[in-house]
């Protein structure tokens, strides 16, 4: 096999992966971008904490986690938190952590609730939140000021 077909295949390889990667990114943005607008829906409408979480999707989070995929980004900057202290303490975190303790909370907001403990409001408006933090991180923009 001459070195020029070695070469492609490894750049093949390299494009691939980095297809893939793009994809999982943007199915794993509309899920975060889906979660917080049924969020914020159900916030304006005063859904009961259990019907909020039990409306929450985690099927792509889930499938990637199976994989074992990675989302490749940059750390978490200060232009993103843009001021807001809450989130001083995930600065230069990568996408990665986040996106796991995005969906580690919300995997504790479920099993609070099917425990029968309902009243999670703070722990709920939290999440969301800290969905908004990591969605804005993927997109790399700086989060919203009142």
């Amino acid at each position: 096999m001459s070195i020029y077909k070695e070469l492609y295949d490894v750049f093949d390889k390299e494009r691939n992966l980095k297809k893939a990667s793009d994809i999982n990114l943007r199915q794993l943005q509309f899920e975060m971008e889906s979660n917080i607008h049924f969020m914020a829906s159900a916030f304006k409408q005063q859904l009961p904490c259990d019907v909020i979480v039990a409306g929450l999707e985690s099927s792509v989070f889930k499938q990637l986690m199976q994989q074992s995929s990675t989302i490749h980004s940059k750390p978490l900057k200060s232009s993103t938190i843009n001021g807001y202290k809450e989130f001083e303490k995930y600065l230069h975190w990568n996408a990665d952590k986040l996106i796991e303790r995005a969906y580690l909370r919300l995997n504790l907001l479920q099993k609070l609730i099917a425990a029968g403990q309902n009243d999670q409001q703070l722990k709920l408006k939290s999440l969301f939140r800290f969905f908004m933090l990591v969605h804005y991180h993927l997109a790399d923009k700086a989060l919203p000021r009142r």
